[in-house]
């Protein structure tokens, strides 16, 4: 807060653009003193279920909207006859918490298929683990940003190396994973 201050005291600003939860939280607490009169653009809010988180009112953006239904009933179209759903993510609270979603609505939507969640799995042992899986599985990647060991990832590059290996489709939920690996998905396109 200080750097940021003392940085931006002299310098006027129209414009702040946040990206993901956290950095819209910092504008929340923060942005009135650093940024007096500016607007605010937003994007990365992860889905919010049944409630829109609060916005001011000099703010406009883009809440994520996580299609876990559209990309399951894509996956099962796609693979009519799979037994087992791996729901892939890391470990970060970004991660998690879409993780927490996923684990409240995918098990509603698998039908008679298996759930199991793998979570915040080291790079070599997630990737190990993904080409165990047999062809007729569902794998849906949500995000790595961080494993259990506090490790850093960008989640295109775990995409690419579980895909390397595995002999099963892989699905998303972001346009991002396009081109790295993701068979589909129900994605929203910015």
């Amino acid at each position: 807060l200080a750097l940021l201050t003392k940085k931006y005291r002299a310098l006027p600003i129209d414009v702040v653009v946040t990206v993901t939860k956290p950095a819209f939280e910092f504008y929340l607490r923060h942005g009135l003193q650093l940024w007096p009169g500016a607007r605010l653009v937003f994007h990365g809010l992860p889905d919010p279920g049944n409630g829109l988180p609060t916005v001011p009112p000099n703010a406009i953006g883009l809440v994520n909207r996580d299609d876990f239904g559209g990309t399951l009933d894509l996956a099962r179209r796609l693979q009519p006859h799979a037994r087992r759903i791996l729901v892939v993510s890391g470990a970060s609270p970004l991660d998690l918490e879409l993780e927490q979603r996923a684990r409240q609505i995918v098990p509603k939507l698998a039908g008679a298929a298996a759930v199991e969640f793998l979570t915040g799995l080291p790079l070599a042992e997630l990737v190990e683990r993904v080409a165990t899986e047999p062809a007729d599985t569902i794998v849906l990647y949500l995000t790595q940003f961080r494993d259990r060991d506090g490790r850093p990832y960008l989640p295109r590059e775990v995409l690419r190396a579980m895909s390397d290996v595995s002999a099963a489709p892989i699905y998303g939920l972001f346009e991002t994973y396009v081109g790295s690996g993701v068979a589909a998905g129900s994605m929203e396109f910015y």
